[in-house]
């Protein structure tokens, strides 16, 4: 067994790793996560071989304890972890949700609480959770990383394992300095399958700063990896079919994104960074985004195929806007291509590649090993502060509405 699916776990800068830290929702009890120190710490819980009976001498349990998580995490024959407690007996003794005997002897001894806030994202968090758990995480600075948090722990597609930041309460979804910070420092957060990043912000120097695998969706994040040594992520899209939404990254002297499996990346800001995205996997899409100021806005690695890159703004790449290799079956439609060394350049040219509808200004060289197509257009924008980040089009723009149309009933 293990704890319920229904679990939601809250993350404070004020809080204590060793806390409780969980409640289930719709649990008969209070849920005392909300708070900063433990409702209850115990030094003498024991349990008896496969038993789901914890006791203390001590006592203090009660019946509003019901549904929050005792951390365990000492004692003699324990299995450090969180346990969800199912029931109330008395003051000295209730029921959890599996043994936390190790199973070599009686266990005794043991050191738990029960309630309050976790201070931050450990291993240890992540191996408590099971597919469905949401961890909440308040507003504020979060203390630096002293070892990598790389947990496989996996969610599923019907129950993801949600990681999400807040301001004043759950769900406010937050924005700029308001969506908490999580400083990874020189250590990388990896994690499995399945998961949902949401409304955070992260700081770091490690190889990647945010690493997930296949399935897990990223959404309102910002994320700035400030190393100077070359190739380092942000944020790697390591496995299949992960999406990043609304996202600003960056990387000093790496990738801002980087896509090693089928990815779809939309609303995305990527700026200052080696390379705004790195694409090295066949099938991914890039809509909506911007990259600004990056030596490589968009970078097709190898021989991938069928990459998809549409209504999207590629500003100042010193080197390229979008660059390939020998990719064929490529859809480069609808964007913006402005003020870069070199617009669009494959080191082959392709047939089964189709540009059109793209807009070019002020390159050094638009087109290189590729066909601009019969409607692409040499406008200049006339973006609302570019220097500012700021690439909305002013009134009047001969790009508004030059683009690629699709009207309904036209076929």
């Amino acid at each position: 067994m293990a704890i319920s699916e229904l679990v939601k776990f809250e993350l404070r800068t004020t809080g204590d790793n060793d806390n409780g830290g969980g409640f289930k929702t719709g649990a008969s009890g209070t849920d005392y996560t909300l708070q900063d120190a433990a409702q209850l710490s115990l030094t003498d819980l024991a349990c008896a071989i496969a038993s789901t009976t914890l006791t203390s001498a001590t006592g203090g349990f009660t019946a509003a304890m019901i549904g929050n998580l005792i951390h365990i995490t000492n004692g003699t024959n324990f299995t450090n972890g969180f346990y969800e407690i199912t029931a109330y007996s008395d003051t000295n003794t209730v029921t959890i949700d599996r043994t936390a005997c190790d199973g070599v002897g009686a266990a005794s001894s043991g050191t738990g609480k029960v309630g309050g806030a976790l201070a931050g994202l450990t291993d240890d968090l992540l191996a408590g959770c099971v597919a469905g758990n949401v961890i909440w995480l308040e507003a504020g600075t979060y203390a630096a990383f002293t070892a990598h948090v790389d947990h496989d722990n996996d969610g599923t597609a019907a129950l993801p394992i949600t990681i999400e930041g807040y301001n004043a309460a759950r769900g406010d979804n937050p924005t700029g300095t308001n969506r908490p910070l999580v400083q990874c420092s020189s250590y990388l957060l990896s994690l499995g399958d399945n998961y949902i990043i949401k409304n955070l912000r992260f700081t770091g120097t490690a190889s990647s700063i945010l690493t997930v695998d296949a399935g897990c969706t990223i959404v309102n994040i910002k994320a700035e990896n400030s190393s100077v040594t070359a190739g380092r992520n942000a944020v790697n899209l390591y496995s299949s079919s992960c999406a990043i939404i609304d996202s600003e990254c960056v990387s000093t002297n790496g990738n801002a994104i980087s896509c090693s499996r089928t990815a779809y990346l939309h609303g995305c800001y990527c700026h200052d960074s080696d390379a705004g995205v790195s694409i090295s996997y066949s099938n991914t899409t890039v809509n909506y985004c911007i990259f600004d100021t990056c030596a490589k806005g968009i970078l097709i690695n190898s021989t991938y195929d069928s990459i998809h890159i549409n209504n999207c703004t590629v500003y100042n790449c010193s080197t390229a806007g979008i660059s390939g290799n020998d990719s064929e079956s490529c859809t480069i439609i609808n964007n913006i291509i402005d003020t870069c060394i070199a617009g669009i350049t494959f080191t082959a040219d392709a047939d089964t590649n189709y540009l059109d509808y793209n807009n070019y200004h002020g390159n050094t060289g638009d087109t290189n090993n590729c066909t601009k197509g019969d409607n692409a257009t040499a406008y200049d924008p006339t973006f609302t502060n570019a220097a500012g980040g700021n690439f909305s089009l002013q009134a009047g723009s001969s790009c508004i509405g030059a683009g690629f149309a699709i009207e309904k009933g036209v076929s």
